[in-house]
């Protein structure tokens, strides 16, 4: 068994075992260390990648995967000046990197060049048809100017590629919530509910829904979790609560502080 196949079984002790055997015979074999950085990457140990896929991408620097992986080791070890160039160069290459285009997108997208990020990212959904992240950032870029309508349409391309996908579900439940189709956001709410336990996004917008269609008590009990997770938020609560379109309360804040178990 290769490396490579070791690890997409889920053995990564013995994929950098086949790694470090590989490179203790040919210490500068650019496929051995382009897969030592790819599994550190993997593992969450994006700083001890950056060398291995520096040297292979230095070894064969017209190869795109290579470069992408660097580039991408580079961005998650605070390094975004440094991965830049090195992404761009990944998606100049013929065909293009989908990853590279993807990650690229979210750098310059950082910086404030939503325009740019926009073009990357459709690039990378034409040439990566299971890239469903590039068609969720696609929709939040619209979402953040306005355009739920198109904010949807990804989101609906994102969950036909990964029905599971639990931001798609998210950002397309805030969509819905924002054009007040509630029964619709309340499902993508619920969906994605266990994969994102711990955010306060998911209940306070859970809540919101809850309280619109008149399903007070769990509104409530959904409430009193949104503010375990963000105590310094009970102000958006009571907004909710005395200016929601449906299920008006005219409760006292002393009321409603304890009804929120504060």
């Amino acid at each position: 068994m290769s490396a490579l196949e070791a690890a997409r079984a889920g053995r990564l002790e013995a994929a950098e075992n086949l790694v470090a055997e590989a490179l203790s015979r040919a210490p500068d074999h650019p496929e051995a260390l382009h897969t030592q950085g790819a599994l550190l990457l993997q593992a969450g140990r994006a700083p001890e990648a950056v060398g291995p896929l520096r040297r292979a991408h230095e070894a064969v620097p017209d190869h795109a995967g290579f470069a992408a992986n660097y580039g991408i080791a580079l961005v998650d070890s605070g390094e975004p000046e440094a991965a830049e160039p090195i992404l761009r160069h990944a998606c100049a290459l013929a065909p293009p990197h989908p990853q590279a285009l993807l990650n690229l997108a979210l750098l310059v997208k950082r910086r404030g060049a939503t325009g740019e990020a926009e073009t990357l990212l459709q690039r990378a959904t034409q040439l990566g048809q299971g890239y469903p992240r590039a068609w969720l950032e696609l929709g939040v870029l619209a979402a953040a100017r306005g355009d739920d309508e198109r904010a949807l349409a990804c989101f609906d391309m994102a969950l036909s590629l990964e029905p599971d996908h639990p931001g798609a579900r998210l950002n397309a439940a805030m969509a819905l919530q924002r054009r007040h189709c509630f029964v619709e956001a309340l499902a993508h709410y619920e969906a994605c509910r266990e994969a994102l336990a711990d955010s306060p996004d998911l209940y306070f917008g859970l809540g919101l829904c809850l309280q619109e269609l008149g399903r007070l008590d769990e509104a409530f009990a959904v409430y009193r979790q949104f503010l375990k997770l963000a105590p310094q938020a009970y102000a958006q609560v009571l907004k909710n609560l005395t200016s929601a379109s449906s299920g008006k309360f005219w409760l006292r804040p002393s009321t409603l502080r304890k009804a929120l178990g504060l």
